[in-house]
């Protein structure tokens, strides 16, 4: 609160830190001082938290555009169609937590980039592993949007 009353322009406030729901809550009857509420955490509570009026969420890559989705579909009232396709997203997401390499595997594939290998490690699935990351991953397929599967080249720039 500090920083926005010195700052007018750091009002943006993106939580994480638990009790993520109830620091918003916090947050947000600071408005308009406060902009704007965004939180984190893989969009875990992205549902709950636009039902309580929240300005988004900051979940990151790979399924940017699965959040958009969702995102767009709440907002224009189609809120049973965002709670389906986000729970197929949050399948993927829990997945994470079991396989590691899970999202790095899912960048390659979504043609973010060209290997698995970071300077932290480089990803190694099993055969099983990878069937069931593409088992849960293909429920978002028709969700998806801008990057082509297992391709390095942005639809966008794909030749006609």
């Amino acid at each position: 609160m500090e920083l926005a009353r010195e700052f007018p322009n750091c009002g943006y406030i993106k939580e994480e830190y638990n009790p993520v729901i109830d620091r918003m809550k916090e947050l947000a009857q600071h408005r308009p001082m406060i902009k704007g509420i965004f939180s984190g955490a893989a969009g875990r509570g992205m549902m709950y938290e636009m039902s309580l009026g929240f300005d988004g969420t900051m979940p990151g890559a790979p399924y940017s555009d699965v959040y958009a989705k969702i995102w767009k579909l709440y907002q224009s009232a189609q809120k049973e169609k965002a709670r389906d396709v986000f729970s197929q997203l949050m399948l993927m997401i829990n997945l994470e937590q079991h396989i590691p390499g899970t999202r790095p595997y899912i960048m390659k594939k979504r043609g973010v980039f060209k290997t698995t290998v970071s300077r932290q490690h480089k990803v190694e699935l099993t055969p099983e592993a990878i069937r069931e990351i593409e088992f849960t991953f293909e429920a978002l397929r028709p969700h998806l949007q801008g990057y082509a599967l297992e391709t390095d080249v942005p639809l966008s720039f794909r030749p006609k």
